[in-house]
C-alpha cells in the first residue's frame, strides 16, 4: 500500500477518480503475472490533471498501465498505477473522417472494427494488437503490416507538472518499437491520427492477418506479446531481419519452462503464463534464452516488452 488513509480520502472526493488499494493487477495486464498495487483510474482530463498535481505535491511516483499488453509487472511496487478511462465521443466512429482526435485510452480493437467497416488504409498495421492507443503510440507498436507511427499526426501530452504540450510527429519521433519524444512522467492524453484513403482491399487484409495470428500465435493463453525485438543486421550491404522467434526455435528452446512460465510451442517469441508466474520467472527465462543465443551466435536480443 503506497497511499495513506488521508491521501485516499483526498482523492476519493472527486467522482471522476476511482482508487483501488492493493488491487490484484492480473486482470489489468495481458500476461496475468502475479502482481498487486494501488490503482487510480481517471475519467477526464481535469481529473487527470488533479491526480498529477496531487502526485507532485505528495511526492508520489506513478506509472500509466494502459491496457497492460506489453508489460511485465513486479509482484509489488513503490509507485501507484494510473489508468485512463477517458470518454470517446459517441459519433466519432460512425463514418470515415479525414483525421481522428482520439483519447489515449481507446482500444485498438475498436479502431480495427472501424477500419474493417470502412476500409481505412494504414489502420491495418495494428491489427490484433491488444493495446490502448496511448500505449501503442508510446512503443510505436506494429505488426508485419507496419507501425502505428506512420499514421500519427500529433500527440497531446500531459507533463508531470500538469502542463499540456503537443508533439507534432517528425521523422525522428519514432524508431523501431519506441518513441523518441516522451520524458519521464509524461502521459499521453490524446492522439490525432490519419489514414491513407479508402481501400476496398483493407478488410480482406485485416481478416487475413487475423487468421494468420490465430494460426501462428498463442492467442488463448496469457502472454505479454513478443518478448524480444527482431534483430536487424547488414550482410554484404543488405539489411536483413533476424526474427527472434525463429532463432529461439532453432536453438531448441521451444517448450522450455521456469516454474509456470513456458516458451510457447506455437511461437517461440511468446512466453506463456500457465498459472501464476512472476516477474522473476520471466527474467530467469529471458536469461536462459539470451545465454543460449549468445553462446551460439555471439549476441543477445534486445527486449520488446517493457519490464517494470
Amino acid at each position: 500500500m503506497i497511499l495513506s488513509d488521508l491521501q485516499l480520502s483526498k482523492l476519493s472526493q472527486n467522482h471522476e477518480i476511482t482508487v483501488s488499494i492493493d488491487q490484484d493487477l492480473a486482470r489489468y495486464n495481458s500476461f496475468r503475472l502475479k502482481s498487486s498495487g494501488d490503482l487510480i483510474s481517471v475519467k477526464s482530463l481535469k481529473a487527470l490533471r488533479d491526480v498529477v498535481h496531487f502526485f507532485k505535491s505528495e511526492r508520489i511516483s506513478y506509472r500509466v498501465i494502459g491496457q497492460g499488453s506489453n508489460l511485465v509487472l513486479p509482484e509489488t511496487s513503490n509507485w501507484v498505477y494510473l489508468k485512463l478511462e477517458l470518454p470517446l465521443a459517441s459519433n466519432i466512429l460512425n463514418e470515415p473522417q479525414i483525421e481522428y482526435n482520439l483519447p489515449a485510452s481507446v482500444q485498438l480493437s475498436l479502431l480495427t472494427q472501424h477500419a474493417l467497416k470502412f476500409g481505412l488504409s494504414g489502420w491495418e498495421v495494428f491489427t490484433g494488437i491488444p493495446a490502448s492507443l496511448g500505449g501503442a503510440v508510446a512503443m510505436n507498436a506494429g505488426t508485419n503490416l507496419g507501425e502505428i507511427g506512420n499514421i500519427i499526426i500529433d500527440i497531446q501530452v500531459l507533463k508531470s507538472d500538469g502542463e499540456m504540450y503537443s508533439h507534432t510527429k517528425t521523422p525522428a519521433s519514432f524508431s523501431y518499437r519506441r518513441n523518441n519524444f516522451l520524458h519521464n512522467g509524461d502521459i499521453i492524453h490524446s492522439v490525432r491520427i490519419k489514414h491513407f484513403g479508402i481501400d476496398s482491399e483493407i478488410p480482406k487484409k485485416i481478416r487475413d492477418y487475423q487468421a494468420l495470428r490465430k494460426k501462428t500465435q498463442p492467442l488463448n493463453i496469457p502472454t505479454c506479446g513478443c518478448v524480444f525485438k527482431n534483430r536487424k543486421v547488414v550482410e554484404q550491404g543488405e539489411e536483413k531481419i533476424i526474427r527472434a522467434g525463429q532463432l529461439i526455435d532453432l536453438v531448441g528452446l521451444k517448450g522450455r519452462s521456469v516454474n509456470q512460465l513456458q516458451i510457447s510451442h506455437v511461437h517461440a517469441n511468446f512466453f506463456e503464463n500457465l498459472g501464476r508466474a512472476t516477474k522473476e520467472d520471466f527474467l530467469t527465462l529471458v536469461q536462459i534464452v539470451n545465454d543460449e543465443v549468445q553462446s551460439k551466435y555471439g549476441f543477445k536480443f534486445d527486449m520488446e516488452v517493457e519490464v517494470w
